[in-house]
C-alpha cells in the first residue's frame, strides 16, 4: 500500500506558509496606513456640546461650543464656535467668557488650546497673583491669538497680540505666562501700556500680588504727551497703582527729558488725578533745552565732573524734593536747593520755576554769591534766557576775605 503520509505533511506546510504571508500582508498594510493617515479619524460628532474637565471633584475647565468631534478612545477632542469658556481655580473662575474659532483638548497631555482670530476672554490677574483674597473678583478684558492651558502643571501661556484692558491700563504684549499653582502672571516680549497721558515701554511686566499694581521693569522708557509737547522718562522700574490710587512709582536712575529742561532723580510719582509729578533724593536739573547739547552719557551721570564742565555755562540746580505741575510745567524745588551757572551761585531754602515766565524764584534763607561776595535778600530771581541772577528786596552783602 503506497504511504500518502508525506504529501501530508507538504501539503500542510505549504498551507501554513500561505497562511503566513496573507496575515503579513493584511497587517503590513495596516501598519503602513495608520503610520501614513492624515488628519485624526472623527469617530463621535456633535453638535452645541457642553464639556467639563474635572480633578477630583473639583473642576479645571468648562466649555460652551456650537459643533465639536472626537478621535477614536477620545484622546482628542476639537470644539469649533466656542461661546462661553471657563478655567477654574480651586472652583473659582480665574478666567471666563472665552470665545474661540477652536478648541482642543488633548486627553494624553491634558492640555486645552484654544485659537481665534483673535480670540477674547476675561482673566482675573490680582486673583491669580493672591494667596488670599476675600473681594469680589474684578476681571480685565483679554485677546490674543492662542491661548493653551496646562491643567497638569496650571499654567496658562497666552500668545500673539495679546491686550489687556484693567480699568484705565492698556496693556500690550506678544506673550503672558498665568502660574495659576504659583500665583504668578508674567507679561513680556514687547510689552508696552498706555493709561490716561502716560505711554510705557519695558522687557516685563508683573500683575503684583499687592493691591491691583503692574510692575514694569527691564529698560523703562515712559512718555508724558501734554498737547504737542512730548516728556520723556527712563527709570529701572515703574508700577502702575490702581483702585483709589491713580499713581505711577519710577524708581532707579531716572531722567526725565523736558524740551525746556532735563531733571535727574533716584525716584518719582506721577499722580494722574492731579497731574503732579514728585521727584526724590538727589535730584539734579538742567535749564535751556537741555536735550538738544547733553550726550546719553552725560545725562546718565549729571553729577561727574565732566558732566558738571558742560554744564558750567547752563544753569544747574540742585535740590532734595522737585514737584513739577505738569499741566503748567511750573516746578516746586525744595531742601538744600543750589543754583549755579559759571561763577553765578545761589542758594535758598526752595525754589519755584514758573514756565511760561522762564524764570526761578527763590526765597527762603536766599543769598546770591558773585565772585567773591554773598549777598543775602528776601529772594533771588533767575532769568533763565538771559543767565542773569538778580537779588531782589531786603539785600544783605558779606564778602568773603581771602588768605
Amino acid at each position: 500500500m503506497e504511504d500518502h503520509s508525506w504529501k501530508s505533511i507538504i501539503f500542510g506546510a505549504g498551507a501554513s506558509i500561505i497562511l503566513l504571508l496573507v496575515t503579513y500582508f493584511f497587517v503590513t498594510s495596516k501598519t503602513v496606513d495608520f503610520l501614513n493617515r492624515g488628519a485624526p479619524e472623527r469617530v463621535i460628532e456633535f453638535t452645541k456640546p457642553h464639556v467639563v474637565g474635572r480633578c477630583g471633584m473639583q473642576k479645571d475647565w468648562e466649555l460652551t461650543a456650537q459643533a465639536g468631534w472626537s478621535t477614536r478612545n477620545q484622546d482628542t477632542t476639537t470644539l469649533t464656535g466656542v461661546t462661553n469658556g471657563l478655567v477654574f481655580e480651586k472652583n473659582t473662575p480665574t478666567i471666563r467668557k472665552l470665545f474661540a474659532d477652536e478648541v482642543k483638548i488633548s486627553r494624553i497631555s491634558n492640555q486645552v488650546e484654544a485659537n481665534g482670530s483673535p480670540l477674547q476672554a476675561e482673566i482675573d490677574l490680582h486673583r491669580a497673583t493672591q494667596q488670599k483674597s476675600n473681594r469680589r473678583p474684578k476681571f480685565a478684558k483679554l485677546s490674543a491669538a492662542q491661548i493653551k492651558y496646562s491643567n497638569s502643571d496650571k499654567i496658562s501661556e497666552v500668545f500673539g497680540g495679546v491686550r489687556i484692558i484693567d480699568g484705565k491700563i492698556t496693556i500690550r504684549a506678544d506673550y503672558m505666562r498665568v502660574n495659576h499653582r504659583d500665583k504668578t502672571a508674567v507679561i513680556n516680549k514687547n510689552v508696552w501700556a498706555t493709561k490716561g497721558q502716560l505711554t510705557l515701554f519695558c522687557n516685563e511686566m508683573q500683575a503684583r500680588p499687592t493691591d491691583e499694581e503692574y510692575d514694569a521693569y527691564g529698560n523703562v522708557r515712559i512718555t508724558l504727551v501734554k498737547g504737542k509737547e512730548v516728556t520723556r522718562i527712563t527709570a529701572d522700574r515703574a508700577i502702575f497703582k490702581q483702585k483709589d490710587k491713580e499713581l505711577v512709582e519710577i524708581y532707579g536712575n531716572v531722567k526725565i527729558v523736558h524740551p525746556r529742561r532735563v531733571a535727574a532723580a533716584d525716584a518719582a510719582i506721577y499722580d494722574e488725578k492731579s497731574k503732579v509729578m514728585t521727584l526724590h533724593g538727589n535730584i539734579q536739573t538742567v535749564f535751556e533745552k537741555a536735550e538738544n547739547y547733553l550726550t546719553p552719557k552725560t545725562l546718565a551721570n549729571l553729577d561727574n565732573p565732566d558732566a558738571r564742565k558742560i554744564l558750567k555755562d547752563k544753569i544747574y540746580l540742585t535740590s532734595k524734593e522737585m514737584t513739577i505741575f505738569t499741566e503748567s510745567d511750573d516746578a516746586l524745588a525744595s531742601g538744600e536747593v543750589l543754583v549755579t551757572q559759571n561763577t553765578q551761585e545761589a542758594r535758598a531754602n526752595s525754589a519755584w520755576y514758573r514756565d511760561s515766565e522762564e524764570k526761578l524764584y527763590l526765597s527762603g534763607n536766599a543769598s546770591l554769591k558773585k565772585e567773591n561776595k554773598w549777598i543775602g535778600a528776601d529772594k533771588v530771581v533767575i532769568y533763565i534766557p538771559d543767565e542773569i541772577f538778580e537779588a531782589v528786596g531786603s539785600v544783605r552783602t558779606r564778602f568773603i576775605l581771602k588768605k
